[in-house]
Protein backbone atom coordinates (compact mmCIF):
# COMPACT_ATOMS: atom_id res chain seq x y z
CA UNK A 1 0.00 0.00 0.00
CA UNK A 2 2.71 2.44 0.67
CA UNK A 3 4.47 1.98 -2.58
CA UNK A 4 1.33 2.66 -4.04
CA UNK A 5 0.82 6.35 -1.82
CA UNK A 6 4.42 6.96 -2.05
CA UNK A 7 5.37 6.55 -6.15
CA UNK A 8 3.00 8.41 -8.23
CA UNK A 9 4.87 10.60 -10.61
CA UNK A 10 4.93 11.75 -14.22
CA UNK A 11 7.45 9.17 -14.77
CA UNK A 12 5.35 6.56 -13.57
CA UNK A 13 6.81 3.21 -13.11
CA UNK A 14 3.99 1.20 -15.01
CA UNK A 15 5.65 -1.86 -14.58
CA UNK A 16 6.30 -1.75 -10.95
CA UNK A 17 2.56 -0.74 -10.10
CA UNK A 18 1.16 -3.94 -12.54
CA UNK A 19 3.59 -6.48 -9.97
CA UNK A 20 2.79 -4.44 -6.76
CA UNK A 21 -1.18 -4.47 -8.04
CA UNK A 22 -0.50 -8.45 -8.77
CA UNK A 23 0.28 -9.19 -6.10
CA UNK A 24 -2.79 -7.69 -4.21
CA UNK A 25 -4.74 -9.28 -6.29
CA UNK A 26 -2.97 -12.78 -5.52
CA UNK A 27 -3.12 -12.13 -1.78
CA UNK A 28 -7.44 -11.33 -2.27
CA UNK A 29 -7.59 -14.61 -4.14
CA UNK A 30 -5.86 -16.52 -1.49
CA UNK A 31 -7.89 -14.73 1.28
CA UNK A 32 -10.90 -15.75 -0.48
CA UNK A 33 -9.93 -19.51 -1.54
CA UNK A 34 -9.26 -20.23 2.14
CA UNK A 35 -11.79 -17.67 3.38
CA UNK A 36 -9.32 -15.92 5.81
CA UNK A 37 -10.36 -12.91 7.77
CA UNK A 38 -7.72 -10.51 8.43
CA UNK A 39 -8.47 -8.06 10.91
CA UNK A 40 -7.03 -5.00 8.12
CA UNK A 41 -7.74 -1.69 7.59
CA UNK A 42 -9.14 -1.92 4.00
CA UNK A 43 -10.05 1.93 4.11
CA UNK A 44 -6.01 2.23 3.38
CA UNK A 45 -5.60 0.08 0.17
CA UNK A 46 -9.22 1.09 -1.22
CA UNK A 47 -7.87 4.97 -1.05
CA UNK A 48 -4.18 3.91 -2.55
CA UNK A 49 -6.12 2.20 -5.57
CA UNK A 50 -8.67 5.32 -6.11
CA UNK A 51 -5.57 7.33 -5.58
CA UNK A 52 -3.81 5.27 -8.25
CA UNK A 53 -6.88 5.93 -10.95
CA UNK A 54 -6.86 9.22 -10.22
CA UNK A 55 -3.43 9.77 -10.50
CA UNK A 56 -3.39 8.24 -14.13
CA UNK A 57 -6.27 9.81 -15.02
CA UNK A 58 -5.14 13.13 -14.12
CA UNK A 59 -1.92 12.44 -16.24
CA UNK A 60 -3.43 10.60 -19.28
CA UNK A 61 -1.97 12.81 -21.63
CA UNK A 62 1.50 12.23 -20.50
CA UNK A 63 1.66 8.16 -19.57
CA UNK A 64 -0.85 7.01 -22.40
CA UNK A 65 2.17 7.95 -24.95
CA UNK A 66 4.55 5.45 -22.87
CA UNK A 67 2.95 2.99 -20.99
CA UNK A 68 -0.12 0.68 -21.08
CA UNK A 69 -2.22 3.12 -18.28
CA UNK A 70 -5.21 0.80 -19.74
CA UNK A 71 -4.21 -2.42 -18.06
CA UNK A 72 -2.97 -0.92 -14.69
CA UNK A 73 -6.28 0.80 -14.55
CA UNK A 74 -8.10 -2.78 -15.44
CA UNK A 75 -5.96 -4.04 -12.49
CA UNK A 76 -7.28 -1.67 -9.86
CA UNK A 77 -11.30 -2.04 -11.49
CA UNK A 78 -10.66 -6.10 -11.18
CA UNK A 79 -9.42 -6.03 -7.86
CA UNK A 80 -12.43 -3.41 -7.15
CA UNK A 81 -14.54 -6.18 -8.56
CA UNK A 82 -13.26 -9.07 -6.26
CA UNK A 83 -14.32 -6.70 -3.18
CA UNK A 84 -17.75 -6.45 -4.59
CA UNK A 85 -17.54 -10.26 -5.65
CA UNK A 86 -16.62 -12.00 -2.90
CA UNK A 87 -15.79 -9.74 -0.14
CA UNK A 88 -18.05 -11.20 2.17
CA UNK A 89 -15.68 -14.31 2.04
CA UNK A 90 -12.47 -12.14 3.45
CA UNK A 91 -13.63 -8.97 5.19
CA UNK A 92 -14.00 -9.08 8.24
CA UNK A 93 -17.25 -7.90 9.13
CA UNK A 94 -20.99 -6.84 7.43
CA UNK A 95 -19.53 -2.98 8.44
CA UNK A 96 -16.40 -3.17 6.60
CA UNK A 97 -18.81 -4.15 3.55
CA UNK A 98 -20.45 -1.28 4.12
CA UNK A 99 -17.18 0.89 4.05
CA UNK A 100 -16.54 -0.31 0.60
CA UNK A 101 -20.10 0.51 -0.90
CA UNK A 102 -19.94 4.17 0.74
CA UNK A 103 -16.11 4.44 -0.55
CA UNK A 104 -17.01 3.34 -4.31
CA UNK A 105 -20.01 6.07 -4.35
CA UNK A 106 -17.70 8.53 -2.68
CA UNK A 107 -15.69 8.85 -5.58
CA UNK A 108 -17.78 7.41 -8.56
CA UNK A 109 -16.58 10.15 -10.81
CA UNK A 110 -12.93 8.70 -10.51
CA UNK A 111 -14.38 5.37 -11.95
CA UNK A 112 -16.46 7.11 -14.24
CA UNK A 113 -13.06 9.31 -15.65
CA UNK A 114 -11.43 5.65 -16.15
CA UNK A 115 -14.32 4.80 -18.37
CA UNK A 116 -14.27 8.00 -20.29
CA UNK A 117 -10.35 7.77 -21.00
CA UNK A 118 -10.82 4.29 -22.27
CA UNK A 119 -13.76 5.08 -24.45
CA UNK A 120 -12.27 8.22 -25.92
CA UNK A 121 -8.96 6.14 -26.80
CA UNK A 122 -11.38 3.48 -28.16
CA UNK A 123 -12.91 6.26 -30.47
CA UNK A 124 -9.50 7.14 -31.33
CA UNK A 125 -8.33 3.55 -32.39
CA UNK A 126 -11.48 2.40 -34.36
CA UNK A 127 -11.04 6.34 -36.12
CA UNK A 128 -7.47 5.23 -37.38
CA UNK A 129 -9.39 1.80 -38.11
CA UNK A 130 -11.37 3.33 -40.70
CA UNK A 131 -8.98 5.92 -41.67
CA UNK A 132 -6.75 3.19 -42.95
CA UNK A 133 -9.92 0.98 -44.53
CA UNK A 134 -11.35 4.42 -46.12
CA UNK A 135 -7.66 4.18 -48.01
CA UNK A 136 -7.14 0.26 -48.94
CA UNK A 137 -10.94 0.77 -50.05
CA UNK A 138 -10.12 3.51 -52.61
CA UNK A 139 -6.86 2.17 -53.65
CA UNK A 140 -7.45 -1.10 -54.12
CA UNK A 141 -11.36 -1.73 -54.49
CA UNK A 142 -13.71 -3.13 -51.25
CA UNK A 143 -11.53 -4.46 -48.70
CA UNK A 144 -13.11 -6.90 -46.12
CA UNK A 145 -12.29 -6.86 -42.43
CA UNK A 146 -12.75 -9.30 -40.21
CA UNK A 147 -14.14 -9.23 -36.70
CA UNK A 148 -11.00 -10.15 -34.86
CA UNK A 149 -8.76 -7.56 -37.16
CA UNK A 150 -11.34 -5.00 -35.78
CA UNK A 151 -11.00 -6.68 -32.27
CA UNK A 152 -7.07 -6.58 -32.87
CA UNK A 153 -6.69 -3.11 -34.01
CA UNK A 154 -9.56 -1.49 -31.91
CA UNK A 155 -9.82 -3.18 -28.83
CA UNK A 156 -13.81 -3.38 -28.36
CA UNK A 157 -16.18 -5.33 -29.01
CA UNK A 158 -18.30 -3.17 -30.81
CA UNK A 159 -18.50 -1.94 -34.33
CA UNK A 160 -17.40 1.24 -35.62
CA UNK A 161 -20.00 3.52 -37.68
CA UNK A 162 -18.95 5.86 -40.82
CA UNK A 163 -18.01 8.75 -37.99
CA UNK A 164 -15.98 6.35 -36.40
CA UNK A 165 -17.58 6.26 -33.42
CA UNK A 166 -18.00 2.99 -31.74
CA UNK A 167 -22.02 1.22 -31.65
Amino acid sequence: IEFLISHLRKKLQVDLYSLCLSVIHRLLCHQKKHRVRMPFEWKTLWAALVGAAAFVVSNEQSLVQTHNVFALCSQIVNIFNLFITFGDTFLPDPNSYDELYYELIRVHSTFESVYEMYRAATRLSCTMVLACMHVCTSAKGPLVVSVDLHLLLCGCMRTCNASGRCS
